[in-house]
């Protein structure tokens, strides 16, 4: 009993250091773009751009669920300072926080079916999804884990 007790504990401790999996930038499976880079998807999801790399308009959707590991990621900001990031875009009227839904089927249910939308998902719940196309991956990693 003792074994089986510190074997489920290590398990459950393996699981809490594996952080969030793989997340994956997707758009409708209509849309004419393949690929974009992650410092690309920085650039929309702080609203410096708002076209892809071949001139498409994008409105980025945030995914709630995963927002603080996303920005850690793309951006390499904590939740503070993309909060101290939108208020001085907002304040200073040069833009503002893209649209946020609540988790992965939310962010899927709305790309699905408008071709200028951009998001980010856990890697999982895109799998056999033929209504959306991967254009990145954002891997998993060692700083984003350390950092919620």
């Amino acid at each position: 009993m003792r074994n089986l007790i510190m074997v489920l504990t290590l398990l459950f401790l393996l699981m809490a250091l594996s952080g969030h999996a793989d997340m994956v930038v997707i758009v409708d499976n209509k849309t004419n773009v393949t690929h974009i880079s992650n410092s690309s998807v920085g650039d929309i999801f702080l609203d410096r751009v708002h076209t892809f790399d071949n001139g498409i308009s994008v409105v980025p959707v945030n995914n709630n669920a995963l927002m603080k590991y996303f920005y850690l990621r793309v951006a390499d900001r904590n939740q503070n300072e993309m909060q101290a990031y939108w208020s001085k875009l907002l304040f200073t009227g040069r833009g503002e926080p893209p649209l946020t839904l609540d988790d992965d089927q939310s962010v899927i249910q709305l790309i699905e079916h408008n071709p200028n939308m951009v998001g980010y998902v856990s890697a999982a719940s895109v799998k056999d999804n033929p209504n959306v196309k991967v254009i990145e991956v954002i891997p998993d990693d060692v700083y984003a884990m350390g950092n919620p």
